[in-house]
């Protein structure tokens, strides 16, 4: 008797509301626990925010949706509470996901439109239990480990505020997996907050609600048989049943140069090969290939999202908008440019480029610069004033932007991609920086600056390094975070947690400690010397390790200045804000200007 194929296999593409609705889940005890760090919370949620940015640019057309991948279980037709669907693969996805959804419902409470209201529960509800009589609600997903904290913090305690005091109450530094769901938590609540802070509220929930349950999809791969479950997860996670996206991209370009002839297949495919050597010479850990087969079309032609780059360029070829071989040409050519500037293996090079080199690629990295400086590689490799001029507003443009004004990463990598294919069709650096100033204001910057708390002490470091080369005429420090001759000074100096814990609002005394208000760079003796000494010794101490005897031009400022600064006989929270807002007025923007005649 054969068995019926749809309990052997059943395959279908959903999306995350139709995943959820009318099914239960459970994680096998012998799948790993819940484990997923920021960089793939940060993932999910860029997407997301992806998504909806390409709905609202163009609304009228019917947006495909995300493709989160592929979800394997086990099970009949209907699942219950009783008889849950067991997550063979993808139940780090599904947990995430109803972690999301779980808080996105929590602004319910802060809203008082009643469509967003109904928006919300419509949308979430589902993604996250099934009501049940008496007020019982059952979670969509049970956990194999620490499923108590998950159900305490999904269903128990329905508030955020109820959440967090219950974290605070019983969270045990310990317990891996119940930090790892608690940060999930915290990550998204904060990229809501962080979203809905400007714009319409309401609006920008629903649009959250919205593009999650509805354009995000998976496809869900069901079967009643343990062993073709498992035959399945191996298939798509060993033996690469799922081509990638690079793999993808060069078939269709082979596919496409077999319509030209031989000679030209030929071509594309050795060109595609050393396209691979290219990328496994660049420096370690710089940019995954589909990266960067990403930024070299989006420094040529458009603006493109990583998971669209094989659409992309499937229908261009299709269309006949681009040729097989050309395209492969300029992979070639951008891929090797991408190499040669991280090595620093370009004819113009010389040491006077190497702090920006070192500002973009270290202190102040975010990779969605990439197109402009492949662009500026390949068009100014000769010439060392002109390439200058390029990392310049490449470096001051990715500190305002993305240190200072904090924007999105979509709206980061559409400017960096818009100037590369500027500076490709005019060759004009003036075209660029009228491009980068009309993108960032520096009224808005400066405001900025005034108020930013830096938490990354890389960027912290660069930022005073970068005023006191402006106000020195030799270098006084490396541009460095810190080493064995110098070392970041906080003027109110940072406490342990144990200390932190015990004040009344540790997160302002957090903020503050890191604002640039409260930061200089020291001599390391001296450091060394005065880190935990009170402000009157750090200015000046008998042992001369002290502020007024370091030859940095911030730490006499701050010693001219100490009378106006020093508040109440010391050294403030308003001593920082007084201090870092007249830096924002006095240096923010004469030291990171964008105007071409300025830098």
């Amino acid at each position: 008797m054969s068995l019926e194929p749809s309990r052997q296999l059943a395959t279908t593409s959903l999306n995350i509301k139709r995943v959820f609705k009318s099914k239960f889940y459970e994680v096998p005890p012998n799948q790993r626990p819940y484990s997923w760090n920021n960089d793939l919370l940060i993932k999910m949620w860029s997407d997301l925010i992806s998504t909806i940015e390409e709905n609202n640019r163009d609304s009228s057309t019917e947006i495909e949706g995300h493709f989160l991948g592929a979800v394997v279980v086990i099970g009949g037709d209907s699942s219950h509470e009783d008889t849950r669907l067991k997550i063979i693969d993808g139940q780090q996805r599904l947990t995430t996901i109803s972690i999301l959804a779980e808080c996105l419902r929590s602004y319910i409470e802060i809203t008082d439109d009643k469509n967003t209201k109904k928006c919300l529960e419509k949308n979430l509800d589902d993604c996250v239990y099934s009501y049940r009589s008496k007020g019982i609600n059952i979670p969509r997903i049970v956990l194999n480990r620490s499923n108590d904290f998950y159900y305490e913090s999904m269903i128990t305690h329905e508030t955020r505020s109820e959440k967090e005091q219950y974290w605070r109450d019983n969270l045990k530094k310990k317990s891996i997996v119940n930090n790892k769901i608690k940060n999930a938590f915290e990550y998204f609540y904060s990229k809501i907050d962080e979203h809905i802070s400007t714009g319409d509220i309401d609006e920008k929930l629903s649009d959250l609600a919205e593009t999650l349950s509805e354009k995000f999809y998976l496809l869900h791969v069901r079967t009643e048989k343990d062993w073709m479950a498992y035959r399945l997860f191996e298939t798509l996670n060993d033996r690469g049943l799922e081509l990638s996206k690079t793999d993808l991209i060069k078939n269709v370009l082979l596919d496409n140069a077999q319509d030209e002839g031989d000679s030209i297949v030929e071509e594309t495919n050795k060109l595609w090969n050393e396209i691979l050597d290219n990328y496994e010479d660049q420096k370690k850990g710089s940019l995954d290939f589909t990266q960067i087969i990403q930024y070299s079309f989006s420094s040529r032609h458009r603006n493109i999202n990583k998971e669209k780059i094989f659409e992309e360029v499937y229908n261009d070829l299709k269309k006949g908008k681009l040729r097989p071989l050309e395209l492969t040409q300029e992979f070639h050519a951008d891929t090797e440019n991408w190499k040669n500037f991280l090595s620093k293996d370009i004819p113009c090079w010389n040491s006077t480029l190497s702090n920006q080199h070192k500002a973009i690629t270290e202190n102040l990295w975010k990779e969605h610069c990439t197109p402009f400086l492949m662009a500026a590689s390949e068009l100014f490799s000769e010439s060392t004033e002109d390439m200058k001029k390029c990392l310049t507003l490449c470096e001051h443009y990715l500190f305002r932007k993305g240190c200072i004004d904090k924007d999105s990463t979509a709206s980061l990598q559409k400017v960096f991609s818009q100037a590369a294919i500027t500076l490709r069709d005019t060759e004009s650096l003036k075209e660029v920086s009228d491009l980068f100033q009309r993108k960032s204001s520096t009224p808005d910057f400066v405001d900025a600056f005034k108020e930013v708390s830096q938490g990354n002490m890389k960027i912290g470091f660069y930022t005073i390094w970068k005023i006191e080369e402006y106000l020195s005429d030799v270098e006084i420090y490396e541009l460095s975070e810190q080493n064995t001759s110098q070392h970041l000074e906080f003027i109110m100096p940072k406490i342990s947690v144990k200390e932190l814990n015990k004040l009344e609002n540790k997160y302002e005394h957090k903020k503050n400690t890191h604002r640039i208000g409260n930061l200089l760079i020291l001599p390391s003796s001296t450091y060394q010397h005065i880190k935990n000494k009170s402000f009157c010794e750090k200015i000046t101490n008998e042992s001369n390790e002290d502020y007024l005897h370091t030859d940095s031009f911030l730490t006499r400022i701050l010693i001219d200045k100490e009378t106006s600064w020093y508040k109440n006989d010391a050294w403030s929270y308003e001593s920082i804000v007084d201090r870092q807002t007249s830096l924002a007025e006095e240096y923010a923007a004469e030291v990171w200007p964008l105007s071409i005649d300025k830098i």
